[in-house]
């Protein structure tokens, strides 16, 4: 059993989160990936996404490659606009 989405009011906490696990393996990009994929499937088939009118190009082959272990797991994230009060 797992989470496929998080779901937080704080989102730069939760990105920041995720990065961190993935850049000390506790969490693998291929784990991230399989999630997306299941979470766009549902949407498509529930008819929130539709699909493109040409099939998308094959990815490349290119290997992946190290995270860099210089980088930094924080990230900047816009806070949500402020509402106007205007209906």
């Amino acid at each position: 059993a797992g989470n496929d989405m998080l779901l937080s009011s704080d989102a730069r906490t939760q990105i920041n989160a995720v990065l961190r696990a993935v850049r000390e393996g506790r969490l693998s990009e291929a784990k991230i990936d399989a999630a997306v994929e299941r979470i766009l499937t549902c949407k498509i088939s529930s008819g929130l996404i539709p699909l493109p009118a040409e099939p998308a190009p094959e990815p490349d082959d290119t290997p992946e490659t190290e995270p860099d272990p210089d980088a930094t797991d924080e990230i900047e994230v816009d806070p949500p606009a402020e509402l106007d009060g205007e209906d």
